[in-house]
């Protein structure tokens, strides 16, 4: 009897689980308007009820997966899982409950009644916007998922983005064009050849590079080349300091470059190389090409030395001068003094050499003067006006329209080129301008360089630019004149060379006003070159203190240092009759102190 009761209840369980998938069938072939397989086949399901036990787990959208026997009915439900678009609609959040109710009905029978609501899938035709996070929950707390590799991964759909004005709002052209990380992009500066001539007979010549400093860059900045880390320091605002290289004809000959944060430097390769006279810096920094009617440097390798002779006797350079070794790189040669004066025309198949060959073309070069920045000058000492790059007589130039007038020099000038605010001048189609300004008067002052110059008396020295700041009373006297004398008895100081070098000045720091300068040594010293020099005309102090009292050392040395300049007949500088006087008055009070202290 309970075996008949148990295959009953057995049989009631296969009906319930074939009528649940025939209406999943149903619902998917309303979906995918694609005809699904006949159920004749519903017989065979309960004959393998336990072989889905182990994928029902899986995920919970796909109710076919966990059915309990057909192979059949398991291969039916990998049809629609490729099709994504499927189930990103809303309608199988809803069906994802079935499943979860076929694993009770395989552990109790009572449960079953509940599973015909399957029915809710008819809801997909109202859209929800919250549908898409609905998939994602039921995935989280089931473990098993990635266990299987055969399942398909579900991939959250796709959410558009709200447009709204706001966020459509176009940028700013400057914040389109900047990277996406946000930081400034790298400008590329060139790195200049610069030429500098030693003095004396025997001149040198250096040769070195000379890169460019761009606006915003800092004064000092680290840069990676082709040997490490660089630190380069800026010599003023469009130039870094130039560098040298005991291997620098490579770096002409194949180029290299450095990079940092901030931009890139280049130095361009090549076999010849014009220098011209800069404005911005002293010697000859590199050029496009010659110019007409100015003295310029060639700096050419020595395989090219016959095509550039030849460039050079055309262009109309006859008295240029070779030099070779001397501080130029090996394998290199030096061309001074070319002075062109021949414009020649450029051609292609000259490659290089069309560097050599000058064209008729204005060019207003402004020079001399004390610049503050690039285009701005102190007033009253305005840059010099010139023309360069013409081949014909003088041309014709004005200053803010005004006809401007060539001195001797080839300097135009006009009656108010130098008065304040900005003048534009204008030569052939050329323009260029600079401005007059006034200097600024006032600078925070810091400690650049300090050094003490005396450790016994503390006395020191802070130097900014060229401002020297002291701890007291300040001069500056010859190197023969060591012994600074005061107007009060025993107010002595002899200067010293800082760290033992050998000078023509020195500067002496002292607590008392400054009244002689006097030899240290003055029996040592040539009465015709050395003097009493005065410094300040200030009568000496009272000496009745000073009579019959315990001598002091600096009293002993300032007594002595006026009574042995005056023992060896130094003369007085200058020589008038006020300064005798004083000298003498400065005699008297020494010797009287000195009998008094035997």
């Amino acid at each position: 009897m309970t075996e008949a009761i148990g295959i009953v209840a057995l049989i009631f369980v296969a009906l319930a689980i074939v009528a649940v998938v025939f209406l999943k069938k149903s619902e998917t072939g309303h979906r995918t308007a694609e005809p699904e397989e006949p159920e004749p086949e519903s017989p065979l399901e309960p004959e393998e009820p336990e072989q889905p036990e182990p994928k029902p787990p899986e995920e919970p959208e796909e109710p076919e997966q966990p059915a309990p026997e057909p192979s059949e009915e398991l291969d039916e439900p990998e049809q629609p899982a490729p099709e994504p678009s499927e189930e990103l609609d809303e309608p199988e959040q809803p069906a994802p409950e079935p499943p979860e109710e076929l694993d009770k009905p395989e552990q109790s029978a009572p449960e079953l009644p509940e599973e015909p609501e399957p029915e809710a899938p008819q809801e997909p035709e109202q859209p929800e916007p919250e549908a898409p996070e609905k998939p994602e929950e039921p995935e989280r707390p089931e473990p098993e998922l990635p266990s299987d590799p055969a399942k398909p991964v579900r991939i959250a759909p796709y959410v558009p983005s709200v447009r709204t004005p706001e966020t459509t709002k176009r940028r700013p052209k400057s914040q389109d064009r900047r990277p996406s990380s946000g930081r400034r992009r790298r400008r590329t500066l060139l790195v200049s050849v610069r030429v500098v001539f030693g003095r004396g007979r025997r001149s040198t010549v250096q040769v070195s590079l000379l890169p460019a400093r761009g606006g915003g860059l800092p004064e000092e900045i680290v840069v990676t080349g082709s040997e490490g880390d660089e630190i380069w320091f800026a010599c003023q605002d469009e130039w870094y300091g130039d560098f040298t290289h005991s291997d620098i004809g490579k770096f002409l000959e194949h180029g290299t470059r450095w990079t940092s944060d901030e931009a890139t430097w280049v130095l361009r390769p090549g076999d010849v190389f014009v220098l011209a006279p800069a404005s911005t810096i002293f010697g000859f920094v590199s050029a496009t090409r010659l110019l007409l009617n100015e003295d310029q440097l060639v700096l050419c390798r020595e395989s090219v030395q016959e095509a550039v002779c030849e460039e050079l006797d055309q262009a109309g350079c006859n008295t240029f001068e070779c030099t070779v070794g001397n501080g130029v790189p090996d394998d290199w040669m030096l061309f001074s003094k070319v002075h062109p004066i021949n414009p020649v025309d450029h051609e292609e198949s000259a490659g290089i050499l069309n560097v050599l060959r000058p064209v008729d073309e204005v060019e207003i070069f402004l020079t001399g003067g004390i610049r503050l920045t690039h285009n701005k000058w102190l007033v009253g000492h305005q840059p010099r006006i010139r023309i360069r790059g013409s081949s014909g007589d003088i041309p014709e130039v004005s200053v803010d329209g005004e006809a401007a007038g060539v001195d001797d020099e080839s300097n135009f000038t006009t009656a108010a080129s130098a008065d304040l605010g900005q003048h534009i001048v204008f030569c052939e189609g050329v323009t260029a301008s600079y401005d007059i300004v006034d200097g600024q008067e006032d600078w925070d002052r810091f400690i650049a360089y300090a050094y003490r110059i005396d450790r016994k008396q503390g006395a020191e020295v802070d130097i900014c630019g060229p401002i020297v700041m002291g701890n007291g009373e300040q001069s500056l006297m010859s190197a023969t004149n060591r012994a600074l004398i005061g107007a009060q008895p025993g107010q002595v100081y002899f200067c010293n060379s800082p760290y033992g070098q050998s000078t023509n000045e020195l500067l002496g720091v002292t607590d008392f006003p400054v009244a002689w300068a006097l030899p240290d040594n003055p029996y040592q010293c040539n009465k015709k070159r050395v003097f009493a020099k005065l410094v300040a005309s200030v009568a000496v102090g009272p000496i009745k203190p000073y009579l019959r009292c315990r001598p002091t050392h600096d009293l002993l040395r300032w007594c002595d240092a006026i009574l042995n300049s005056s023992r060896k007949g130094l003369r007085v500088d200058p020589s008038d009759n006020s300064a005798r006087e004083l000298w003498a008055e400065y005699v008297r009070a020494a010797r009287q102190i000195r009998r008094s202290i035997r």
